[in-house]
């Protein structure tokens, strides 16, 4: 496998994506339902990031709060760590997961992140479909359960350097990124919330 072409798993990945400068995963669609992209830099979706961020839903009495579209499936989530390793034939195919939030975005809440799988592998990136919801700035820790679909693309290497830049990453290890990678990501469509801290309720 080229080096400058390697697999990549991102939910919100390795490198998180700045809000000032939005860049939204590529939606499959029936010219490819696959959900492959060329290019993370040339995204089919130029949908902007609204300005303002509403109220947070109210808890139900399980302490469940719900974000985004209602769930379409009836089926139970399926564990980050069974489906990620599966993702690829999963492409473009409604799903629920479930994982623990491990960072949100702290500018509007238009991404997050799950815990890795294991203690070698980075942290899946979830993005919100069109930009239509958002999650609270502080979810770290939430338990999350997310309907969607896993999307694979390309990312170039220049935006692998800005998300690495907007991760904070040193100068160092921003010089150290070579090459363009392939990543898959996953676009949810709504997302359950429990064990939200109090400031973010």
């Amino acid at each position: 496998m080229k080096h400058t072409h390697q697999l990549m798993v991102v939910l919100l990945g390795i490198f998180l994506i700045g809000c000032g400068d939005p860049q939204p995963v590529p939606q499959p669609d029936d010219q490819n339902p696959s959900g492959q992209q060329p290019s993370a830099q040339n995204p089919s979706d130029d949908t902007e990031v609204p300005d303002e961020i509403g109220p947070a839903p109210t808890p139900d009495a399980d302490g469940v709060q719900h974000f985004g579209a209602p769930f379409a499936l009836d089926t139970p989530p399926t564990a980050l760590a069974e489906a990620l390793p599966r993702a690829e034939e999963l492409l473009g195919n409604p799903i629920k997961v479930a994982g623990t939030v491990k960072t949100s975005c702290r500018k509007k809440g238009c991404w997050m992140q799950l815990e890795p799988i294991a203690e070698d592998a980075p942290a899946m990136r979830v993005t919100f479909k069109d930009y239509g919801f958002f999650v609270p700035l502080h979810s770290d820790g939430a338990q999350a359960v997310i309907e969607g679909e896993f999307v694979k693309q390309v990312m170039d290497e220049a935006t692998r350097r800005h998300f690495a830049e907007d991760a904070g990453q040193t100068p160092e290890e921003i010089e150290a990124i070579v090459g363009d990678v392939e990543v898959i990501a996953f676009v949810a469509t709504g997302v359950d919330m429990t064990g939200l801290s109090a400031q973010e309720e």
